[in-house]
């Protein structure tokens, strides 16, 4: 009753709903089965959270896994009265998923804001996966509790990630118990890796099996096994030591080459104009290199290998790195697993220097990464070594020129320049790419009353160069007028118009993936008959440790306004505990971007 007539959640009012208990049991048999248990309970406090939340799929390896006992309710309060509804059969589906998945679908019936819904069911395995939990939501959670009983002949290693305390963790015997109460609900920020990387949840990985009479069987791995098993793999390492057909396309790329660091760029950007990427992500080949060439598509680890290979036989020092992309979560460098990775790209040493290489992205130069690639370090996969390497790439950089005459009615006719390197770069010819000029140009000034007479692109199919596009416009929407008054905001472009980061605190770092330089320059000619009657102050305004800086400069030498502004973050990451003070600077300088030159026409 008392969870019926509850109207807010407390500690979180605007919660559309909160789970008062989720409750979960492993059991580990002897035999490796496996029974898991759930039993969750869910408050509704508004109508905002019944889509997501009143239907639930669970995923089963098909013909390993199976559910049982599923049983599912929703309590209404009714003329002072609990009535509840339970769940017809007909409302349970088992669908396909994949070749590999099948999937129990379930919607609970008559669900509306007030309501208390509770569902439990039982999963069985024939697989004795690893009983990993999630503690922490969408929405927040009361109590969540979860039990494990695996027999002493199993070792399991866990990992507790997130940054919630336990509440209570208690072992007895082989079973272990972890509770955490109170949890708040998740909520991603900007500039955010993979949500599972922060959410709070426990892992498990079986490390060890005893049989009694038998030595200890280690399940585990090591970072050297995982390197020697794929050096040994025939489409990983084999492809790699053999492919002979690639000396000739080698020696003919690299004739007349010299410089080791010429002809590494000079294979890059011959298996980039070769071989186009599929947009599929992997770290293993599923073609042999020589059908990767001749059908000239492949996959992250097709054309990566293909470059490693090539440059092997040129004689250049290059070895595979394998990663995990930002979408995939985070590395454990402490807990060596082959499903931490996902992707694969190249390093090529010339003495102490080191290049890091990826063909799949036509549109960045030979020093630079994808973004996808930019999280945290890689492995590189050298014989009887273990080397990580941080996985950095050049410095994104736009830069904003703007030159413009100001009419007295508040008119702007001029020019708008703007240059773009690294991932901004790759971004706007990607964008270019899949648009075309028309789509493109209707999208850059959607929401705006200009006017382009004229535009041109350069270096668009040069990623070595930095890509420009040039447009002569006409502007009505910008300046306010009023009476013998211009007001002017020097930014026709690049202003920011609010903080992107809402949250008094943060959790978890803010990744930006690589530093990044945003710079706007302005020439202002002012209309005849008219004077500066007010100019912003120049202003600078820095973060803590050279993280970051703005610059503000306004200067008048004639009837022209020069202006200058630079928005500079000198760091790929920030912790939560810098948070507050990147927060403050964003804060600074939109305030100090909202200000206006003021020009009062002469008497």
């Amino acid at each position: 009753m008392e969870e019926l007539k509850m109207s807010k959640y407390l500690p979180d009012t605007t919660a559309s709903a909160v789970i008062l208990f989720d409750k979960g049991e492993y059991n580990l048999t002897d035999q490796l089965t496996v029974e898991i248990k759930r039993h969750m309970r869910i408050k509704f406090l508004t109508k905002a959270a019944i889509d997501n939340w009143a239907s639930r799929t669970v995923n089963l390896s098909r013909n390993q896994e199976s559910i049982s006992k599923l049983k599912a309710s929703c309590y209404n309060l009714e003329n002072g009265s609990i009535v509840e509804t339970k769940i017809d059969e007909k409302s349970i589906f088992k669908t396909k998923y994949d070749r590999f998945t099948d999937q129990i679908k379930f919607t609970i019936p008559n669900v509306k804001e007030g309501s208390v819904v509770e569902f439990s069911y039982i999963l069985r395995s024939s697989d004795a996966f690893g009983p990993n939990w999630q503690f922490q939501h969408l929405i927040p959670t009361k109590y969540s509790e979860y039990k494990t009983y695996i027999p002493k002949t199993f070792t399991f290693r866990h990992e507790l990630k997130g940054f919630l305390p336990l509440s209570e963790h208690g072992t007895k015997g082989a079973s272990e118990t972890w509770i955490i109460n109170d949890i708040p609900a998740f909520k991603e920020e900007p500039f955010t890796l993979n949500v599972d990387d922060y959410i709070s949840r426990i892992e498990f990985t079986i490390t060890e099996l005893f049989i009694v009479g038998s030595p200890i069987i280690k399940l585990g791995k090591t970072w050297p096994k995982i390197i020697n098993e794929l050096l040994e793999d025939k489409d990983f390492g084999g492809q790699i030591r053999s492919s002979g057909f690639l000396k000739s396309v080698v020696s003919e790329v690299t004739a007349g080459i010299t410089d080791d660091e010429q002809k590494t760029k000079a294979i890059l950007e011959y298996v980039k104009s070769k071989v186009e990427w599929n947009k599929y992500v992997d770290f293993i080949p599923d073609h042999p290199l020589k059908k990767v060439l001749e059908d000239k598509k492949g996959s992250s680890s097709e054309i990566n290998l293909l470059i490693v290979t090539m440059l092997q036989k040129a004689g250049i020092n290059a070895h595979p790195v394998l990663l995990s992309t930002r979408k995939h979560g985070m590395i454990n460098p402490f807990w060596p697993r082959y499903s931490d990775f996902n992707d694969v790209i190249c390093v090529a040493k010339f003495g102490t220097k080191k290049l890091l290489l990826d063909g799949t992205d036509r549109g960045l130069p030979m020093n630079a990464l994808p973004e996808r690639c930019l999280n945290g370090d890689g492995l590189v996969i050298l014989k009887d070594e273990i080397e990580w390497i941080p996985l950095k790439s050049i410095r994104s950089r736009k830069v904003v020129s703007a030159d413009y005459k100001l009419n007295p009615d508040g008119e702007l006719v001029g020019k708008l320049t703007i240059s773009r390197e690294g991932i901004d770069a790759s971004d706007m010819r990607d964008s270019y790419k899949d648009l075309g000029k028309e789509k493109y140009l209707k999208d850059f000034v959607a929401g705006k009353s200009w006017e382009i007479s004229n535009s041109v692109f350069e270096n668009l199919e040069n990623p070595n160069q930095s890509v420009k596009e040039i447009h002569e416009v006409v502007i009505n929407d910008h300046s306010q007028v009023a009476g013998n008054i211009i007001y002017l905001n020097p930014y026709i472009s690049a202003r920011m118009e609010e903080n992107i980061f809402k949250s008094e605190k943060r959790l978890y770092p803010v990744d930006y993936s690589t530093p990044f330089d945003r710079i706007y320059m302005a020439k202002i000619q002012i209309p005849d008959g008219f004077a500066v009657e007010e100019l912003p102050k120049q202003s600078v305004i820095m973060l803590p440790a050279n993280g970051g800086k703005f610059v503000y400069n306004a200067t008048q030498m004639g009837n022209t306004i020069n202006f200058v502004s630079q928005f500079i973050i000198s760091k790929s990451m920030f912790t939560a505990e810098e948070y507050p003070f990147l927060r403050e600077f964003y804060t600074q300088v939109i305030a100090k971007q909202t200000e206006q030159i003021v020009l009062k026409k002469n008497q």
